[in-house]
């Protein structure tokens, strides 16, 4: 059995002012022919950039992919490669363009503030697009609540976003159950005042 060599993809992450970013995470997902099914990920590899910016990810499937940066207050637009074309690219340049914000407060049925309960910003599905939601260049931004219940979601693009969160003994079930599923809260960039109440069950 010959194996064909693998593809790789090198580059180096960038600020919106062009000064390369530390550590940087970066991210290769295939590109599906179709919606991905339910509990399926398209995530192929997953690396992060040195103290100079720059990355070196090898072993791709020579593909057509979607690689995508972030770090902690910023993250990346997605880039398309196709690897079948060229199975080597050598000086890819990600910057990470968006620095939105969202902050708020999550507090319980009664009003009481909620410390280390995790909120995301979920990028949409694509039926949402039809509905005038923007997109998040990543599946999703988090954040956890500190002692006051105050938390900040850091590097959104502009838009609208829907918000979950969960308590921390909940935190690995996070999402909202069908039933709750109108009680999910919409947020647009720059809001810095959004309340999410958990009702009794724990999680919205």
């Amino acid at each position: 059995i010959r194996l064909s060599p693998g593809a790789s993809v090198a580059g180096r992450v960038v600020d919106r002012d062009g000064a390369p970013v530390a550590y940087a995470r970066i991210r290769v997902d295939e590109v599906s022919d179709g919606p991905p099914r339910p509990g399926s990920s398209t995530l192929r590899r997953q690396r992060a950039a040195d103290a100079k910016g720059s990355f070196n990810i090898a072993g791709l499937a020579r593909r057509k992919v979607r690689v995508r940066a972030e770090s902690e207050l910023a993250m990346s637009q997605e880039v398309g490669l196709d690897l079948a074309a060229d199975a080597n690219v050598k000086a890819l340049e990600i910057r990470l363009e968006h620095v939105g914000t969202i902050a708020g407060i999550v507090v319980d049925s009664r009003g009481r503030p909620l410390a280390d309960a995790p909120v995301s910003a979920m990028s949409r599905p694509d039926g949402f697009a039809r509905r005038g939601f923007s997109i998040a260049p990543l599946d999703q931004r988090t954040a956890i609540t500190d002692v006051t219940g105050r938390f900040t979601l850091t590097g959104l693009a502009a838009g609208s976003y829907i918000l979950r969160a969960g308590t921390a003994a909940r935190s690995r079930s996070f999402g909202p159950r069908p039933s709750e599923r109108q009680d999910r809260v919409v947020a647009e960039t720059g809001d810095t005042s959004v309340r999410i109440v958990l009702p009794a069950a724990g999680r919205v």
